[in-house]
C-alpha cells in the first residue's frame, strides 16, 4: 500500500450569512484577493491558500461553520492516492470536477 502524500491545505471552505458582505470583510481586512466567483460562491486568495465562502440559509444553523477542506495533493500521485483511500474503505464523492470524501465526523475534504 503507497502512503498518502499531502503536500497541504491548498483552501478552506465556510459557509457565511452573506457572502458578498463577508468577501468584503476578508478583502478590507485581510487583503484578500478575489480569485472567482459566481452566485454560489467567492474564492479569495490569502497568501499561498484560498478561502472558498459558500451561502448558507439566513436561518440556518451552519452558517458560520466549515463547509470543506481542500487538500493539495500532486497530480501524478492522485490516482494512487485515491487507490488507497479506497483500500482503507473511503467512499469517494464527485462534485463536479472536484472529487471529496468525508472523515468519521463527517467533515469534508475535497483533493485540490
Amino acid at each position: 500500500m503507497e502512503e498518502l502524500s499531502i503536500e497541504g491545505i491548498q483552501h478552506v471552505g465556510l459557509y457565511c450569512r452573506d457572502i458578498q458582505k463577508s468577501a468584503k470583510w476578508y478583502r478590507e481586512i485581510l487583503g484578500a484577493r478575489v480569485v472567482e466567483e459566481d452566485p454560489f460562491h467567492i474564492e479569495l486568495q490569502l497568501g499561498k491558500q484560498a478561502l472558498v465562502l459558500f451561502e448558507a440559509a439566513a436561518d440556518s444553523l451552519i452558517a458560520g461553520g466549515l463547509h470543506h477542506i481542500g487538500l493539495t495533493v500532486d497530480p501524478e500521485r492522485r490516482d494512487s492516492f485515491e487507490r488507497t483511500l479506497d483500500l482503507f474503505g473511503v467512499q469517494l464523492h464527485t462534485f463536479g470536477a472536484r472529487r471529496g470524501f468525508q472523515d468519521p465526523d463527517g467533515h469534508w475534504f475535497h483533493l485540490a
